[in-house]
């Protein structure tokens, strides 16, 4: 089954990985990574780090046509599953002028559960936290099964 356009996303678990944490320098450069998806790949850490993809149907900016888009949404758990921070980034992401879509979360004491509203993570845009036009308009909800 295809993903319907303007659906509300999904963001399925994809993997889960214990004694983790992000990698903070990837982040910091993603715009250097010609294959972005390993910058969401975990490290060696303290924390759960989960991974999570939304697979929906949207309008690129490039064409104008429908195309499938994937968003990574990442989350940092402390071992009472308390969000201790979170990114979303959209793999397919082409927007002119070309920049990238990485969010981060804003929120303290949130816990990751099933059904979680991804509106929740208060997700504001990287590139624009110095602007006051930096929340997402992005919405969704977690599936941790």
């Amino acid at each position: 089954m295809s993903p319907v356009v303007n659906a509300r996303r999904e963001y399925r678990l994809f993997n889960k990985m214990e004694n983790s944490d992000f990698n903070y320098n990837a982040l910091r450069y993603i715009d250097t990574f010609s294959s972005r998806r390993k910058v969401f790949q975990p490290i060696q850490g303290a924390f759960s780090v989960y991974t999570f993809i939304a697979t929906y149907k949207g309008l690129s900016h490039r064409d104008e046509l429908l195309h499938d888009f994937h968003d990574i949404l990442i989350i940092k758990t402390d071992k009472n599953n308390v969000i201790q921070d979170a990114f979303q980034y959209t793999l397919e992401w082409a927007e002119i002028p070309l920049s990238y879509d990485l969010h981060k979360s804003m929120t303290s004491g949130v816990i990751l559960s099933n059904d979680l509203s991804v509106e929740k993570l208060n997700l504001q845009s990287v590139q624009r936290l110095e602007k006051n036009d930096t929340k997402t308009k992005e919405g969704g909800v977690i599936k941790l099964h």
